[in-house]
C-alpha cells in the first residue's frame, strides 16, 4: 500500500511541475492519464484539488524568464565535469518553460544528482552544502559546495575466465593486467571499460556465447571498502559455415572478390560480418545488404550465413551552383551510373560551365582483381580555358589503373593529349603528346566542419620520351595542405606548391601543362594566372617551374564564422626565379550547412608601386552549393 501511495504522489508531483509550465491542456491530459493508472476517484479528487490551486498555477505560469546562475565549488576536473553532466538544474535552466516551481524542485534534487555523479569515481560519502538565493528581479543563484570525502578503496579483486577459453593467452593477459589491484581506488568507469574489453576480445576470437556470469562491485560505504568480482564464461568457439548468397543480378565471381577476407571455416565474429556488409554496401550496386547468421542451422558449431542483396538505383544526377572571382559564376552537373552490367562496370559524366573555363568529362570504370580498392578507368576530357593573356582548347584521352597503396590513393596512366593554344594576338599553336605517369594522393583530415588538425599531399610525375609527341618532357608536381591547432579556437593553415619540368621544345609544350601563379589557390593579391614568364609582348605564357606557399591563421569567432589573416608568396619561372611575389590580406569564412562561403581581401606587396593601396586590392569570393 505504501508503494502504491508513493507512486501516486510521484504522479501528482510530476503533474504539479507540468502545471508550473503554464500548460492547462497538458494538465488535463496528465490527469486523464492518471485516471487510467490510479482510478477514476483519485483523478476526480485531483481535478477538484487543482481547481482550488489554479491561481497558484497561474502565478507559476507567469513566472517565466528566470535567470539562474549555478556555482559548484570544492571539486574540479573529471569530478566537476561529471557533476555538470548529472545536474538536472543545469540541463533544464534554459528550457523555455522553466519557472520558479521547477527551479525550487530541481534545487532540492541537486544533492542527489551530485551524489550519483560522484559514485562512479568511488566517492560514496560526500558532504554537500546547498543554497538558493534571489539576487534580483527573476534572478537567482544556486550554490553547491561539495566535499567528496574519502575515496572507496578496493580490498579484494576476483577476476576469472572460465570455460573453453580459460587458457587462451590473450584473455589470460587481460585478467593478469586487470586495471584494479588490492589497495587501488575504485573507479566504476574503468571497471566497465575493462569488462567490455574482455568480452569484446572473447567475441572476436569466436566465443559467441561469451558473457559475465558474475559481475559485482560490492561497496561498504561505512568503512570505505569495495570488492570487485567478475567471472566471464567464454563458451565454445564457433566457426563460419556455408555462405549462402541470395541474388540473381550480379556476377557471382565479382561478389566473391568482395568476400576475400571471409571464408567458410574461419572463426565466427560479428566484426567480420559487419565489415563484409559495409564492403558490399560501399560498392554502390545494392539498395539493401542483409548479412544474417543462421544459428538455428548450425552444425558442429559451424554457423551458416545468409547474404541477401537487392539492386540499388542505377542512375543518379546531381547539380551544383557556385561563384568565385577567378572563373565567375559556374554550374556543374554529374551523372553516375552505378551498374552498367552484371560485371560491375560503372560510368560517370561531368559538365562544368563558367565564364572562363568549361569542361566536359566522361569516365568508364571496370573493377579490378581487388574491387574494394582497385579499378581500371578510361577517361576522356574536353576543356576550354581563357585567362587574361592565353586561350586553349584541350582534348585528353586517358587509360589508367587506380589502386590503394599503403593508404595512398594511387594510379599509373597513359594519356594522349591534343591541344591548340595561343597568347593574345598570336597564331594558334597545335601540339600532340603521348604521356606516361603516376600519381599518389592522401588526405588525413577529420570529418569536421572546422578541422584543426590534418594534412593532404598530392604528387604526380609524368613525362613523354618524344614518341609520336611534338616534344619530350618530364614533369613533377607537388601540392600539400596542413592544419595545425593554435589555441582552443584557432588553427594555422599551411599550403605549399612545387612544380618542376624539363622540356626539349618549349614552344610545343602544351599550355595545360605549363605552370602559372597568382589567384585564390596560389598568390592572393594578384589575378588568376597573372604571374609567370612573359613573351615579347608582355603576355604571361607560363613557365616550366613554379613555387608558392601560404601561411594563414584562422580563428573561429562564432560557431559558423571564421576570421582569417594570411600571407602568400610565389612565382612561376623557367631557368631561374628572378622575383618572388608576395600578397597579404584578411578574410572571412561562413561554415554554411549547404557549403562553404569564403571572402578574402588581398593586397600585392611588391616593388612596382602598387603596394598596399585600396586601388590595388583584390577580393576573392567563392561558394558552392550541391543539390
Amino acid at each position: 500500500m505504501a508503494g502504491s501511495v508513493y507512486r501516486k504522489m510521484r504522479c501528482m508531483r510530476d503533474i504539479f511541475l507540468l502545471c508550473g509550465e503554464g500548460s492547462i491542456p497538458a494538465l488535463l491530459k496528465a490527469v486523464l492519464s492518471l485516471r487510467i493508472q490510479v482510478g477514476a476517484s483519485v483523478a476526480a479528487a485531483l481535478l477538484v484539488s487543482f481547481s482550488l490551486l489554479f491561481p497558484v498555477f497561474s502565478n507559476a505560469a507567469d513566472s517565466k524568464g528566470i535567470d539562474v546562475k549555478i556555482e559548484v565549488t570544492g571539486i574540479e576536473g573529471k569530478l566537476l565535469d561529471n557533476v555538470k553532466g548529472y545536474l538536472r538544474l543545469l540541463q533544464k535552466k534554459d528550457d523555455p518553460h522553466f519557472n520558479l516551481q521547477w527551479l525550487k524542485f530541481l534545487h532540492r534534487e541537486a544533492p542527489d544528482d551530485i551524489r550519483k555523479a560522484l559514485e562512479p569515481f568511488g566517492y560514496f560519502n560526500p558532504e554537500i552544502h546547498s543554497s538558493l538565493e534571489e539576487t534580483g528581479n527573476n534572478r537567482w543563484k544556486a550554490s553547491y559546495h561539495v566535499d567528496p570525502g574519502s575515496r572507496v578503496v578496493v580490498t579484494e579483486v576476483d577476476v576469472r575466465i572460465t570455460g573453453p577459453g580459460a587458457d587462451d593467452p590473450d584473455l589470460r593477459a587481460l585478467v593478469d593486467n586487470f586495471p584494479f589491484k588490492k589497495g587501488d581506488y575504485l573507479d566504476q568507469n574503468a571497471y566497465e571499460k575493462a569488462k567490455k574489453r574482455m568480452i569484446q576480445l572473447a567475441l572476436s576470437k569466436g566465443y559467441v556465447d561469451a558473457g559475465p556470469t558474475v559481475k559485482q562491485i560490492l561497496v561498504n560505504p561505512e568503512d570505505g571498502s569495495a570488492v570487485i568480482r567478475l567471472h566471464v564464461e567464454t563458451g565454445p568457439v564457433y566457426y563460419l559455415g556455408e555462405i549462402r548468397m541470395h541474388q540473381d543480378f550480379m556476377d557471382p565471381d565479382l561478389i566473391n572478390h568482395y568476400m576475400e577476407d571471409v571464408h567458410t571455416g574461419d572463426i565466427f565474429t560479428n566484426t567480420a560480418l559487419l565489415k563484409l556488409q559495409q564492403d558490399l554496401s560501399n560498392t554502390g550496386y545494392f539498395n539493401l545488404v542483409d548479412v544474417e547468421p543462421a544459428f538455428e542451422d548450425a552444425r558442429e558449431r559451424h554457423v551458416p550465413v545468409d547474404i541477401t542483396l537487392s539492386p540499388g538505383d542505377a542512375n543518379t544526377l546531381t547539380f551544383g551552383l557556385g561563384y568565385d572571382t577567378e572563373i565567375g559564376a559556374n554550374g556543374s552537373m554529374h551523372w553516375h551510373n552505378a551498374r552498367l552490367n552484371s560485371y560491375g562496370h560503372t560510368a560517370d559524366a561531368w559538365v562544368n560551365l563558367s565564364l572562363k573555363k568549361n569542361t566536359l568529362k566522361g569516365a568508364y570504370w571496370i573493377p579490378a582483381r581487388h574491387p574494394k580498392t582497385d579499378r581500371y578507368g578510361i577517361i576522356t576530357k574536353f576543356e576550354q580555358e581563357e585567362t587574361e593573356s592565353t586561350n586553349r582548347h584541350t582534348a585528353d584521352l586517358e587509360g589508367g589503373y587506380y589502386f590503394l597503396w599503403k593508404e595512398w590513393s594511387s594510379k599509373v596512366f597513359s594519356e594522349a593529349k591534343f591541344e591548340r593554344f595561343r597568347t593574345d594576338g598570336s597564331d594558334w599553336t597545335y601540339t600532340k603528346m603521348l604521356s606516361f605517369g603516376g600519381r599518389l594522393e592522401r588526405t588525413e583530415f577529420p570529418k569536421e566542419i572546422f578541422p584543426r588538425t590534418g594534412w593532404y599531399l598530392y604528387s604526380e610525375l609524368r613525362g613523354s620520351p618524344g614518341l609520336i609527341s611534338d616534344t619530350s618532357y618530364i614533369r613533377e608536381h607537388l601540392r600539400t595542405r596542413v592544419f595545425i591547432p593554435a589555441g582552443s579556437r584557432g588553427r594555422f593553415f599551411l599550403r605549399g606548391r612545387l612544380g618542376l619540368a624539363a622540356v626539349s621544345k618549349y614552344s610545343k609544350y602544351p599550355n595545360s601543362l605549363r605552370f602559372f601563379a597568382g589567384g585564390d589557390e596560389s598568390v592572393r593579391g594578384y589575378r588568376w594566372k597573372e604571374l609567370g614568364p612573359e613573351d615579347s609582348s608582355g603576355d604571361v605564357i607560363g613557365g616550366r617551374n613554379v613555387i608558392s606557399g601560404t601561411l594563414e591563421y584562422n580563428y573561429r569567432v562564432l560557431d559558423k564564422w571564421v576570421g582569417a589573416l594570411f600571407a602568400d608568396a610565389g612565382n612561376a619561372f623557367n631557368a631561374s626565379i628572378d622575383k618572388i611575389y608576395v600578397g597579404t590580406g584578411v578574410g572571412v569564412r561562413w561554415l554554411s550547412p549547404v557549403g562553404s562561403v569564403r571572402l578574402d581581401f588581398a593586397w600585392p606587396v611588391n616593388e612596382d608601386g602598387r603596394g598596399m593601396k585600396l586601388s590595388s586590392m583584390k577580393f576573392y569570393f567563392g561558394f558552392e552549393i550541391t543539390m
